[in-house]
Parts: structure tokens; C-alpha cells; sequence
């Protein structure tokens, strides 16, 4: 069982929390303001044939592809951040054990212990695949 964390690695891992939510939140401005700039939507109504017009559909989707990428990692700080005036931040949602210090060094914004996340990805891994 790994050991609570201290208030130095507390007070360090909520930094490094917002740290990253400030980087992610001024990355999804700047990626929203470059989107209006790339001129997509006149780019696909200049194509010519078929294939650009894909290409230009897969390069809007792309960009709208990371920031979802962007704004889900967001969601999770900002719950990670809400658990620690409730004084659950670093304890396992799902089966109340403290997740060791390590892997919130990795990923601060981690809610699950190394174990019960593995069996929420086995569990939930099939959502990922597309089915026809």
C-alpha cells in the first residue's frame, strides 16, 4: 500500500497541476485562434477533385481532434484540483488506497491506483474500438 503523500508533495503536485492547466488553457486559445486563420472552409470550397477535398476535412478534423485531446486533459485537472480542498487528491476513486507518489509525479491528474486503473482500461477498452 503506498503511503499518503506529504504536504510538500501536495503543495508540488497542485503546482505542477496548474502549471499545466495554464500551458493546456493558453494551447487551446492559440490553436482556436490559428483555426480561424487556416481558411479550411475556404480552402474545400476551392478543391478541385476528390482528394482535396478529403485532405481538407482530415486537416479541420485533425485540429478539432487535439483540442478535444486538450480540453479532456483539462477536465481532469480541474477535477484533480477539486479533490484537494475535499482531501481526496492522491487516495484511488475507485478503491480508496493512496496512489503512490510516483505515478502522480507522471501524472498529477492520475484519480485511480496503478491497479484499479489497469482493470478500468481492460474493462473499458472495448469503447475504443469502432463497431460497424
Amino acid at each position: 500500500m503506498a503511503q499518503g503523500l506529504s504536504n510538500k508533495q501536495r503543495s508540488e503536485l497542485k503546482q505542477k497541476l496548474q502549471q499545466r492547466f495554464d500551458e493546456l488553457r493558453e494551447q487551446v486559445r492559440q490553436e482556436l485562434r490559428e483555426s480561424d486563420n487556416k481558411h479550411y472552409i475556404e480552402l474545400a470550397g476551392k478543391v478541385h477533385d476528390p482528394e482535396e477535398a478529403s485532405l481538407a476535412d482530415l486537416l479541420v478534423d485533425l485540429d478539432l481532434a487535439i483540442i478535444d485531446l486538450h480540453i479532456e486533459e483539462i477536465r481532469d485537472i480541474e477535477h484533480a484540483l477539486m479533490r484537494f480542498p475535499m482531501g481526496s487528491y492522491g487516495t484511488c476513486t475507485d478503491c480508496g488506497t493512496n496512489i503512490d507518489y510516483q505515478r502522480l509525479q507522471a501524472n498529477p491528474a492520475a484519480k485511480r491506483c496503478l491497479d484499479c486503473q489497469a482493470k478500468h482500461e481492460q474493462t473499458h477498452a472495448e469503447k475504443a474500438h469502432p463497431t460497424l
